[in-house]
């Protein structure tokens, strides 16, 4: 399968990264499709690092990575790959893209955060094999039974 990765764009990615998110309800709930809708305005910043993966011009797969208010820390904000997608590499290629960029500011290690909910079982697994390590547990810390789990990984 092949697929390229590209700097996020708006008036070529916007609607359908927005589409993107939106085919997973059940892991993007309004209140965060507002937010990634509003997100998708702007094109990458220097801190502010956003790609996409695109096969036959469809955007397949987004991530992206914004450094935190107090400077230090990096953390991917959105990450979503088409389910069809999964599996095939999409993921593990915007994380390395997004690892060299960071890398390329000296920064030694980044974040995300994932939900202990069931539908997130797909992005836990995938988190620990790509070398992410669980460093914190917020019990409910989304809603009632939904611990918000804090991921770090060391860039070498």
């Amino acid at each position: 399968m092949e697929f390229t990765l590209q700097d996020f764009v708006p008036h070529l990615h916007k609607i359908q990264t927005i589409s993107l998110f939106e085919s997973r309800p059940d892991i993007f709930p309004p209140e965060e499709m507002r937010q990634i809708s509003e997100d998708m305005n702007d094109e990458s910043t220097p801190d502010h690092y956003k790609i996409v993966a695109t096969s036959n011009n469809n955007v397949i797969g987004y991530c992206g990575a914004v450094k935190s208010n107090d400077n230090s820390l990096w953390f991917i904000d959105w990450f979503s790959v088409h389910p069809d997608y999964q599996h095939l590499g999409v993921g593990s290629s915007l994380l390395s893209n997004i690892e060299d960029y960071l890398k390329s500011l000296g920064v030694y290690e980044y974040s995300v955060q994932t939900c202990s909910c069931s539908g997130e079982s797909v992005a836990r697994s995938f988190y620990t094999k790509n070398q992410f390590e669980l460093k914190n547990t917020e019990v409910d810390g989304y809603a009632p039974d939904h611990s918000k789990l804090t991921y770090t990984k060391p860039l070498k």
